[in-house]
């Protein structure tokens, strides 16, 4: 289906973390979501429907067609966490994506990624949003890659080489589905790691549904003793980032009129 007019806006996040922290943040105070079920919030009179699609692109597509092939919407905000490029971000920034590019770092050449764009309009309203909050957005591209970019070598080259700002795993994927269905469509998405910050090594530890093992003792366990450091840095990091989702979900809470 497509734009709808009068339809509901759809919140989407990646992980069940950040989908979790953000239907929080819209009022929500139930049990969290599967991978792929839709979530209706109702909150101050006002009705909400969220989603989370699991990570990468692959599964990103799957679950978005499916649901944009049964239901109409009048716009989609897409958030969740992405890594920072430059030093000018900060853990707990949020980032409103200019444009954004598909990029595989061991296969794209300059100039060869297909680029995505937010609606225009949706865009121009969610940065008036943002600047009147908190510590505002920074703009920028962002950058969709098929896998964790951890080192900040390679950050560094990324952000040099597209000129970019930030990096994720997901939103290049849904501007190209909500450019499809013609849904307009914006991303708005928190930094987790700095440009500076090594990420531990997460290889290994993602579900079939394309998500972190971040609840698994034994996963915990292994990062912890093989990478002590870079873990509890990055679980302190993640802790900010979760408690920033939140509030961005307050915000929207109070934006009635988001498409």
């Amino acid at each position: 289906m497509a734009f709808k007019e009068n339809g509901p806006v759809l919140f989407l996040a990646a992980l069940r973390a950040e989908h979790f922290a953000l239907a929080r943040g819209l009022g929500y105070s139930g049990p969290p979501a599967r991978c792929g079920e839709l979530l209706a919030v109702s909150s101050a009179g006002k009705d909400f429907l969220s989603l989370h699609t699991g990570m990468g692109l692959d599964p990103t597509r799957r679950v978005l067609n499916a649901i944009l092939t049964d239901h109409s919407f009048r716009a989609i905000l897409h958030t969740g966490y992405c890594g920072a490029l430059t030093d000018s971000l900060h853990t707990a920034d949020v980032v409103l994506y200019e444009d954004c590019l598909a990029v595989d770092p061991e296969r794209s050449a300059d100039g060869d990624a297909p680029g995505f764009l937010p609606d225009e309009r949706l865009f121009s309203r969610l940065r008036a949003r943002l600047d009147a909050w908190e510590g505002g957005a920074h703009l920028g591209r962002g950058l969709t890659v098929p896998r964790i970019v951890g080192r900040r070598e390679e950050k560094v080259r990324l952000a040099q080489q597209w000129q970019a700002i930030s990096v994720d795993m997901e939103s290049a994927a849904v501007l190209e589905c909500a450019a499809r269905h013609r849904i307009p469509c914006a991303v708005a998405r928190i930094v987790l790691d700095t440009c500076e910050q090594d990420l531990p090594d997460f290889s290994g530890w993602t579900t079939t549904e394309g998500s972190l093992n971040l609840s698994l003792p034994g996963m915990i366990q292994a990062v912890s003793r093989f990478q002590p450091a870079a873990f509890q840095r990055w679980r302190q990091s993640e802790r900010m980032a979760r408690q920033a989702l939140e509030s961005l979900g307050r915000l929207w809470r109070t934006w009635s009129d988001a498409g």
